[in-house]
């Protein structure tokens, strides 16, 4: 009887221990809900922008500039390392190296794909530092782990999400 109870006793603490030392490490995933579809407005180098964004973490980034009206019809799509920036019909492909680091539609695509990749460091709930090639930026998350805001200030670009949804239900 004293063998079938500490048996027991010894199942009982082994599960308690696994389960106990699993929950330890209070990490934070701190990778934002990648895929999705939103409208945003942003400022970068003192100019307002409006337009919509697509991003997924299967390396696919898409966004058109709406406003101001100089620039609406601007598109520039990622997909897998290949750039095409299109405007009015007219477009061109090239590899994404060739566009330059601190563009607009480079900096929001960093952005997006090192916090979808998981790269942020959790500050507080809802915000992650992410050391960027660009610069440290700042986000914003939401409850559903979609991005509410970004800002690098050093660049003098923010961006504010809203609408937003996951990629394939728009």
């Amino acid at each position: 009887m004293a063998a079938k109870i500490l048996n027991l006793l010894c199942v009982f603490f082994s599960v308690l221990a696994v389960l106990l030392c699993g929950c330890e490490h209070g990490e934070e995933d701190t990778a934002v809900n990648a895929d999705f579809v939103a409208d945003f407005t942003a400022e970068y180098n003192n100019i307002e922008l409006g337009g919509s964004v697509i991003n997924t973490r299967q390396d696919y980034f898409a966004a058109e500039i709406s406003s101001p009206e100089t620039l609406a019809g601007l598109s520039a799509k990622y997909e897998g390392g290949v750039l095409s920036l299109t405007r009015n019909g007219v477009g061109a492909t090239a590899d994404e190296a060739f566009l330059p680091s601190d563009s607009f539609f480079s900096i929001m695509h960093e952005i997006l794909r090192e916090a979808g990749e998981g790269k942020g460091i959790a500050e507080s709930d809802g915000a992650l530092k992410l050391p960027l090639s660009c610069g440290k930026a700042e986000m914003t998350l939401g409850k559903s782990g979609f991005p509410l805001s970004a800002e690098i200030p050093a660049r003098g670009f923010s961006v504010t999400f809203s609408n937003c949804m996951p990629a394939g239900k728009q």
